[in-house]
């Protein structure tokens, strides 16, 4: 018994060894209810990735060592407390948001945020720039340290080694939080790049070396996408910052769909 939505478009008669074959084709409402099923799954599939949160918060936080200021903005990444790493130096957690001018950073540890000779706390940043330092995928062209609170400061990657280049503009902490500010033309022309690829490291320098070293997240990177559309100054949710680029996506998408719609049609038409 034949398949509902197949019938027989035309018949082609042609004689094998005495055998007559048909040759059938989709109808016109199964072609349709096909191009149904495929353009959901598209509008579908590019509705999710849409929605996808993608690391951007839009507020302007003051880098006094109180976590108050990020309230509802979740952390770019979760460290879990790990064995063998001095608690002042283990990372459990890392934030990350911007205003116009300036970018924040937030490091939370298991401990206590130390003033302690060679208690560091470093911050690599990768704008894009080609040839940086090489650490954990990403090309770090600056990094943030803070080497014995309060002494925190700016580098530049020239290549070959680190330049000093100022104190932060702004740092603070308050218990295991340690909190510090940016300024957006100091790492960047302008107008700054759309994403900061970012690597959080900890640890203790004795001599010539770190010990109890902590990473997060414990291997790669995390990507920031830098928001520059706030809506009313306030909290912005991650996929709103880069308003930008999901509707670009259902943009074409719905390119795409409108296109294989008018080309089947088409087809079906010319049959």
């Amino acid at each position: 018994m034949m398949d509902r939505g197949i019938e027989i478009l035309y018949t082609h008669l042609h004689k094998r060894n005495g055998v007559k074959k048909m040759k059938v084709l989709p109808n016109r409402k199964a072609r349709a209810i096909s191009f149904m099923k495929i353009s959901s799954i598209t509008i579908l599939v590019v509705a999710l990735l849409a929605a996808t949160p993608v690391g951007a918060y839009y507020r302007t936080i003051v880098a006094d060592g109180d976590p108050s200021d990020w309230a509802g903005i979740p952390p770019i990444v979760i460290d879990e407390d790990e064995a063998g790493i001095a608690q002042d130096v283990d990372i459990s957690a890392c934030y990350v948001a911007n205003d116009d001018d300036n970018v924040y950073f937030r490091v939370d540890v298991f401990g206590s945020i130390s003033e302690d000779s060679g208690n560091t706390y470093i911050i690599y940043l990768d704008t894009g720039k080609p040839g940086g330092f090489s650490v954990d995928g990403i090309e770090a062209d600056y990094r943030v340290k803070l080497f014995s609170y309060p002494d925190c400061q700016l580098w530049v990657w020239t290549g070959t080694d680190w330049q000093f280049i100022e104190q932060c503009q702004k740092s603070g902490k308050s218990g295991n939080v340690w909190e510090v500010e940016i300024a957006l033309s100091d790492i960047s022309s302008s107008p700054p790049p759309a994403t900061l690829r970012v690597v959080f490291e900890t640890g203790i320098y004795e001599s010539v070396e770190y010990v109890s070293e902590d990473f997060a997240p414990d291997e790669g990177y995390v990507t920031y996408w830098l928001n520059l559309f706030p809506v009313g100054g306030t909290l912005v949710p991650a996929n709103n910052l880069s308003s930008f680029l999901p509707l670009m996506a259902i943009g074409i998408a719905a390119f795409l769909v409108v296109g294989i719609a008018i080309a089947m049609r088409k087809r079906t038409l010319s049959h």
